[in-house]
């Protein structure tokens, strides 16, 4: 079943804020003000996702660093057979 674009976006409404009594629909300002605040807590939520990514991966290269400066690192074609780092002039890239 094809829907028009404002059925889609009062159907939408419907699944945020809830259904409305019988025979109401939200109107086109509500419908507006509804799917911008939606629209604008999904953008912080993306925005959260990606601070907590940068944070983990900044971790990771952290402990990888660590790790691979206590590393003996027993070269085998330009990777460490430990660590998996590649050589770079005979030390470790990271």
């Amino acid at each position: 079943m094809m829907m028009g674009s404002i059925e889609l976006a009062r159907t939408i409404c419907e699944e945020i804020k809830g259904k409305l009594p019988e025979g109401e629909q939200y109107g086109s300002v509500d419908v507006a003000e509804i799917l911008s605040a939606h629209v604008r807590n999904l953008e912080n939520s993306v925005e959260v996702a990606k601070s907590v990514t940068s944070k983990l991966e900044a971790q990771r290269d952290a402990l990888k660093r660590e790790y691979v400066n206590r590393c003996p690192h027993e070269w085998y074609q330009g990777r460490c057979v430990h660590c998996d780092v590649q050589a770079k002039d005979g030390k470790p890239a990271i």
